[in-house]
């Protein structure tokens, strides 16, 4: 499936703020969603497709966050520790 991009779908600049798209979004999703308009095929794809870089997007959200947080703990444990893996010494 091709993956589409969550800000052109939505017609929003791709260096707007993560309230912004979700805002965006609910709003589309609002005035999409099939369950109102059951006959139209054209706006339940679209929504679909939408939906689906939606939930591509979250996931990077979530997933860049997380990176973020285990990388920041790694720096701040591997600087701030005084561990040193390798130091150790043999009496014979």
């Amino acid at each position: 499936m091709n993956k589409e991009d969550i800000y052109s779908l939505l017609g929003i600049n791709s260096k707007t703020s993560a309230e912004v798209v979700k805002k965006a979004f609910r709003e589309f999703a609002r005035s999409h969603h099939p369950d109102f308009f059951p006959d139209d095929k054209n706006r339940e794809e679209r929504f679909k497709r939408v939906t689906s870089a939606y939930q591509n997007w979250k996931l990077l959200q979530k997933t860049v966050g997380e990176i973020a947080r285990i990388g920041g703990a790694y720096h701040a444990d591997r600087h701030d520790s005084g561990f040193k893996p390798w130091g150790f010494s043999c009496r014979a």
